[in-house]
């Protein structure tokens, strides 16, 4: 044992064209990296990368830690960025958030500035880089602050509460929700419907909203909590869906469902409910007030009638659009670096969302990016 704590880890030069490897870690107040090269069976460390946290950055959110970790590679390591293909391992969804329209300004700044760079994003299997990533951001005193959670949880440890409401009024009806990670993430979201709707209506409407939600980051493990007995039931198969307007909310509510590997839902009482409660009064009273933290958003019709709002119209042929939806669903590149840099570069300014690719913006609404056809 004396003769092994001797001896300096051992480093490695990588080879010209091999694909590196990161795994992050962050703590309260810390955060890391490791850099490293796999030959054959046996993962061989290229760099160490660590940084204490100051001031503000200690109270960025868990994700936001490890993208800064992550960001705090790329500045340190450029070199090695600009010469090989990287890839992140991570039980984490980094990809998803960044890719995400409503992030916030410092994600999005981020994310453009890795979009230089040739790196995915991929689930974490091992943990044999990980150990060392750990162990770079470790207290001494091993002190908890505040009962923050490890972000190198595994995500089937990882779960999600959703709590929605919704009610309708003689002002109009107005929908509120809040998703609630295990390790303390929240994602507030308000939602002011521009048609007649019943409560049970708002109520699903709400629901919805917040499945589309879930499913765009990934969630797996979800509880939702819902003030109406009639919604909660009709999941649940304990009451039958007449009306024919429940019965197209109960299906889509299903289909939505079918994305999440573990789902729940519970009816609560209203005054149990105070969490999501004040959202939907505020998006009524407070709309053009709201905080940057708050995402407010202006439902035009029902989600039961979007198939009715589609557009008929698809390319055929590839356009300038296809190699940007090729590479946000599933990281494909043209062969030629050029155009492939070119590619990375830009991906980050647009967001592909059931079927269509939307130009992003930090102030204006986002713009549908069409092909030749749809243009004529």
């Amino acid at each position: 044992m004396k003769a092994f704590l001797k001896e300096l880890p051992t480093l490695t030069a990588p080879i010209q064209g091999e694909t590196l490897t990161i795994y992050l870690a962050a703590s309260y107040e810390a955060i890391g990296s490791v850099l490293i090269a796999d030959r054959g069976k046996t993962q061989m460390s290229v760099y160490f990368v660590s940084k204490v946290l100051q001031n503000g950055e200690v109270n960025y959110s868990a994700m936001e830690k490890l993208v800064c970790a992550l960001m705090h590679t790329v500045r340190r390591l450029r070199r090695y960025f600009l010469a090989h293909p990287i890839q992140v391992l991570t039980d984490q969804p980094i990809k998803h958030v960044l890719a995400r329209p409503e992030i916030s300004e410092r994600m999005a700044k981020w994310a453009i500035e890795l979009g230089e760079h040739e790196i995915s994003f991929l689930p974490r299997n091992s943990v044999k880089g990980q150990v060392v990533a750990d162990f770079l951001v470790e207290l001494p005193s091993g002190i908890i602050h505040h009962g923050e959670t490890p972000v190198t949880r595994r995500d089937e440890d990882k779960f999600w509460e959703l709590y929605t409401d919704g009610g309708s009024s003689e002002e109009g009806a107005d929908i509120s929700l809040l998703l609630v990670s295990s390790n303390g993430e929240e994602i507030t979201y308000a939602i002011r419907l521009k048609f007649a709707a019943s409560n049970n209506e708002a109520e699903y409407e709400a629901l919805l909203a917040g499945l589309r939600l879930a499913k765009s980051i990934d969630v797996q493990r979800l509880t939702a909590y819902v003030d109406s007995q009639l919604v909660a039931s009709q999941l649940n198969c304990s009451f039958e869906a007449w009306d024919v307007s429940m019965q197209k909310y109960l299906e889509l509510a299903k289909a939505l469902v079918k994305n999440i590997a573990t789902f729940e839902i519970k009816q609560i009482p209203r005054n149990r409910n105070k969490k999501a409660d004040p959202l939907s009064k505020l998006t009524s009273l407070l709309y053009d007030h709201f905080t940057k933290k708050v995402m407010v958003e202006v439902l035009e019709a029902k989600s039961t009638d979007e198939d009715t709002l589609m557009a008929t119209i698809i390319e055929e042929e590839d356009c300038w659009i296809t190699p940007f939806i090729q590479y946000l669903t599933e990281s494909i590149l043209p062969e030629y670096k050029l155009k492939a840099r070119r590619i990375r570069m830009r991906a980050p300014i647009y967001h592909f969302q059931d079927g269509i690719i939307y130009r992003k913006s930090f102030t204006e609404p986002h713009l549908r990016c069409i092909g030749p056809t749809q243009a004529k």
